[in-house]
């Protein structure tokens, strides 16, 4: 989908050129043939193991309901995120 994008080519070529253990060398997006590489789902748990911690996430949200609702809502939805 994003072969015909140059700004697409411009950061895997950042990425190739890259310190290997930089953050720019993570998973960013994928499709079914790249996905179904040998230890895809072992570095994908990995992944989620490592950077999914509610400390380091940052969430917006914009809606024409309450402040009280939003925030409601937000923390009955978000809440189970853990703090690693």
């Amino acid at each position: 989908m994003s072969l015909q994008h140059d700004g697409w080519h411009y950061f895997n070529l950042m990425q190739r050129i890259s310190n290997q253990d930089s953050l720019l060398n993570r998973f960013n997006c994928g499709n079914l043939k790249s996905l179904s590489q040998p230890g895809m789902r072992e570095s994908l748990l990995a992944f989620h193991k490592k950077w999914y911690s509610s400390n380091i996430m940052t969430l917006t949200v914009s809606s024409r309901h309450s402040i009280e609702d939003l925030e409601n809502w937000v923390k009955s939805k978000f809440s189970s995120v853990k703090n690693k």
